[in-house]
């Protein structure tokens, strides 16, 4: 169900949609459909993700050794050397203390939503300060009608 409305999402460009199905990848997430997961990520295009739970997996030799001798992973030679090479990167790096201990606890890292620009409207004058400034400027007509008596006395 999750890779169609990849599929939609993609097909018509809805990007928060694309995103949140994205989102729904790393829900549940185990041992057993880790592979199918990591496969959907090089489908669509979600790179970030896939290195997520390659980088997650890694960490975790026993989870990595089921994923490993699983036969599905013969299957997907690419998914086996990413793995193989992150491994390989992370071998001089400490274990970070904040790494789940079950592969189902991971989650994807938000992006940050660009935030609505706010538009503000300008406030509007007091009533009592419009009509004062009403009374300060003399109307069209008036001022018409004092032209013409300007042009007149000259």
């Amino acid at each position: 169900v999750n890779k169609d409305v990849l599929r939609l999402a993609t097909h018509f460009g809805f990007a928060i949609l694309h995103e949140h199905a994205a989102r729904w990848l790393v829900k549940g997430l185990t041992t057993e459909n880790v592979v199918d997961r990591l496969v959907t990520c090089e489908e669509f295009g979600l790179g970030l993700l896939r290195e997520k739970i390659t980088e997650r997996l890694a960490l975790k030799p026993a989870e990595l050794m089921l994923v490993c001798s699983s036969p599905e992973i013969t299957k997907h030679p690419r998914i086996l050397q990413d793995l193989l090479v992150k491994v390989a990167s992370l071998k001089d790096k400490p274990i970070p203390k904040n790494v789940p201990e079950v592969v189902e606890e991971k989650e994807e890292e938000k992006p940050a939503k660009p935030e609505k620009e706010k538009v503000e409207k300008p406030e509007k004058p007091d009533k009592k300060h419009e009509k004062a400034e009403k009374a300060e400027k003399p109307s069209k007509q008036a001022e018409k009608q004092t032209g013409k008596k300007r042009k007149a006395g000259a």
